[in-house]
């Protein structure tokens, strides 16, 4: 997982390499680890990372179905739950 804008860099040059097309697994566990890295970061404003995360755990479901990878789909719909969950207690 991505920890430091360095390694964000990296993972965008990544999805530039491993794309949806190509590499459908290795694009949506790429999407899934940014959108777990931009829960966590504290640069910026944490309305806009959150925002960010739920945009790739979203993303991250096209390929994450509940009949072809139902341990990465239950997941990641957990991590987007609490994605929307801290928006909704990041705005109180």
């Amino acid at each position: 997982m991505p920890k430091s804008t360095l390694d964000l860099k990296w993972a965008n040059r990544e999805l530039r390499v491993r794309t949806f097309d190509a590499f459908p697994q290795d694009w949506a566990k790429i999407q899934n680890n940014l959108g777990t890295t931009y829960t966590m970061r504290i640069l910026g404003k944490q309305a806009d990372n959150l925002e960010q995360a739920i945009a790739y755990y979203q993303e991250s479901l096209r390929v994450y179905t509940s009949d072809s990878f139902r341990y990465e789909w239950a997941r990641t719909l957990y991590n987007l739950g609490n994605a929307y969950n801290d928006k909704k207690f990041q705005k109180r």
